[in-house]
Order: C-alpha cells, then sequence, then structure tokens
C-alpha cells in the first residue's frame, strides 16, 4: 500500500492531462481552453466576493489545490526503508498470530458447578426487582436450571469423613 501511494504521489499533473489527452474521451484540451472555462467562474466569484459572501483570504487557484506543496515533492524510498517497511509489517502480523496461538493454548477454564450456581445466584438477586416480562422469564429459567444444577451437585457429590477436614498430626 505505501508503494502504490508512494507512486501516486510521484505521477505529475501534466502526466494526468496526457493521459486523458492520449484518451480522446474529450478531445485535446490545452491549457488556454481550460483558461477560457474558468473566466466565468472567476467572475462568479468576483461577485460574490464584492457583495461579501466570500472573503479574498478563503480563494485558492484551482493550481494550488490540486498540486499542493506537501503532495508535488515525491521523495523515494532506498531498498533499506522498503526493506524495514515490510519486515514491521511481518513483524506486527507475526506477533498478532502469537496472540491468537497463546490464547488457543491456555483456554478458559470451564467453570465448575458450584461457580455456576453462585452466578445464577447472583443474577437471580439482581433481577428479583425487575417487574418486565423479559425479567421474568429469565428469572423463572434460571430457577430451572438451579434446581436442576442442584440434583447434579447432589448426585455427583462424594461422603466426606472427619479426616478430610483435620491434617493428620505427624507422629514423631
Amino acid at each position: 500500500m505505501h508503494l502504490s501511494r508512494l507512486a501516486w504521489q510521484c505521477v505529475s499533473a501534466a502526466t494526468i492531462e496526457r493521459c486523458w489527452n492520449h484518451t480522446g474521451i474529450f478531445g485535446h484540451i490545452t491549457v488556454q481552453d481550460a483558461a477560457e472555462n474558468d473566466k466565468p467562474l472567476e467572475k462568479q466569484i468576483d461577485r460574490l466576493q464584492s457583495v461579501g459572501l466570500l472573503k479574498a483570504s478563503n480563494r485558492m487557484a484551482i493550481s494550488e489545490l490540486l498540486n499542493s506543496a506537501g503532495e508535488s515533492e515525491c521523495s523515494m524510498w532506498t531498498t533499506e526503508e522498503i526493506f524495514r517497511s515490510v519486515k514491521d509489517a511481518r513483524t506486527e502480523e507475526e506477533d498478532d498470530d502469537d496472540d491468537n496461538k497463546t490464547d488457543e493454548l491456555h483456554p478458559r477454564p470451564k467453570p465448575t458447578a458450584k461457580e455456576v450456581f453462585k452466578a445464577i445466584s447472583l443474577i437471580n438477586d439482581y433481577i428479583e426487582s425487575e417487574t418486565s416480562e423479559a425479567a421474568d422469564k429469565l428469572n423463572q429459567t434460571m430457577e430451572t436450571y438451579s434446581k436442576q444444577l442442584v440434583d447434579h451437585l447432589i448426585t455427583n457429590s462424594q461422603q466426606t469423613t472427619i479426616t478430610s477436614f483435620f491434617q493428620p498430626a505427624d507422629s514423631q
């Protein structure tokens, strides 16, 4: 993209004019023809300026508009600058790829049933005071799911023993 922008900046107004003349779409246009076509426009601008609708400081010649000082200068990139630009772009792409790979290698762990139950309770506490129909439906759905979750927790729970609460003392 940088190279195409740079190439376009190097194209002069004269080159564009020659290309249009070569196509034959408008016939051969000379600078005198363009100046004659601009005369009615210049008269209209002068009239607007005399009435006070246009300030003289806002007036700009078409050549200044089309060929501004910043665009008329064209600098050629060196091989090193082109190489550095391509290398930087590839480095940015690789960094983005590395970030994506890191996310894929370390997926977020699945929440436990207890964590989900706590989250449902928290959401239900929040939407309890809501009076909308959507809140009621969500509350009913969450309560139904939390009941299923409690059943799942009870059926998959393991019996604890007294020793699971205390660490045995090392006998010395």
